[in-house]
């Protein structure tokens, strides 16, 4: 019984003592986008800035003047790819509860899409670069 307590305590120490090891944080900007509403999509000029932790699961999203933190649950794709979705702002006319941007982390991560999806129904797609945060 007392042996069962000292490899705890020695397990408990090893563990304290692990070193940290270094963040996973990529940094991605808006390459360029496009809006679709019912039937068309059209080019526009879409700027925006997403930091993602991924050991945390935070993310910090800024586009235009406003920035926005969220905690969010991540789901892996077989390919690679990582997707999760968040609110970034109340938006007049979004009732609560509903998700309002939808991000996609392709394979090897150096590119995202951000969906955003707005009151009026349109879709606003931002495709970004990303690369591992210094």
């Amino acid at each position: 019984m007392m042996l069962r307590y000292r490899m705890l305590l020695v397990m408990a120490l090893t563990v304290a003592a692990w070193p940290a090891g270094a963040a996973d944080i990529l940094s991605c900007q808006s390459a360029g986008g496009f809006e679709c509403r019912t039937g068309r999509c059209e080019g526009q000029r879409l700027y925006a800035n997403l930091t993602v932790d991924f050991s945390r699961k935070k993310i910090k999203y800024c586009a235009g003047e406003g920035c926005y933190g969220a905690r969010v649950a991540m789901v892996g794709a077989e390919d690679g790819g990582v997707s999760f979705a968040f609110d970034a702002k109340p938006e007049l006319g979004r009732s609560d509860g509903r998700v309002d941007r939808l991000v996609t982390i392709h394979p090897g991560r150096k590119a995202a899409t951000v969906g955003n999806f707005l009151a009026d129904g349109s879709v606003a797609f931002s495709h970004m670069n990303c690369e591992k945060a210094p």
